[in-house]
């Protein structure tokens, strides 16, 4: 079973909708998603509790979901080909290090903070693999950052040319993965019927950009 694992220290809002979105277009392209959201204390999950969600979905408490349970929740699915993990970072790095078919996603949004934060999370992802013992030279394509709400006319070259200015660290041979065409700005309101209804809503624009950014999620585990 592949997994996609959407993380990141701020921005939950942003993640949370990626995750949904990206579960939403692996629905419909027949790959049979599990949504499984981490959540911390006193938040309510998304999706989870409404009605009607083309794929299947499951929550924990951030301070339960040991990898033990994690996989035990992924395993009472076993209708699913696919999983999306919505978590923040705390908990990711040992569980993307221990599944080699997992592809971790750093959802982005545009504003200055928004990219410092990803870049510093997809450098610190690299320096837990070296402190575990993995390749810090060994870059795989599984880890990218995901652009949401860019403006659609922008190009990669764009969008990496604007976070290099926020990773001082980086060099062209090191510089982060993106995944494009990442998920573009959506309607609040078509966000707030998709992943706060009590029942699933899905509008024909977020349909579409659910697709895209499915069909291209999936190149990252083939």
């Amino acid at each position: 079973m592949s997994t996609f694992i959407l993380v990141g220290s701020k921005g939950g809002a942003g993640r949370s909708a990626s995750g949904v979105v990206l579960a939403t277009g692996l629905a419909a392209i027949g790959l049979r998603p599990l949504h499984l959201q981490l959540t911390l204390s006193g938040i309510r999950p998304v999706i989870a509790l409404a009605e009607d969600v083309p794929f299947s979905t499951t929550w924990l408490p951030e301070e339960t979901a040991t990898p033990d349970a994690i996989r035990r929740a992924i395993e009472a699915h076993p209708e699913c080909r696919t999983v999306v993990i919505d978590m923040t970072r705390r908990t990711v790095w040992d569980l993307a290090l221990n599944d080699p078919r997992a592809a971790v996603l750093l959802p982005m949004r545009r504003a200055a903070h928004e990219i410092e934060t990803a870049v510093q999370d997809y450098r610190d992802y690299f320096v837990h693999r070296t402190q575990v013992g993995a390749s810090h030279h060994s870059r795989p394509r599984s880890i990218c950052l995901l652009p949401i709400t860019w403006p659609e006319e922008l190009s990669a070259g764009d969008i990496a040319s604007k976070i290099a200015r926020f990773d001082p660290a980086g060099s062209k041979s090191t510089a982060p993965s993106l995944l494009m065409p990442g998920i573009p700005e959506l309607s609040r309101d078509d966000l707030d019927d998709l992943i706060n209804g009590s029942k699933f809503c899905c509008s024909r624009i977020i349909n579409d950009a659910a697709i895209n950014i499915a069909r291209a999620a999936t190149q990252l585990i083939r």
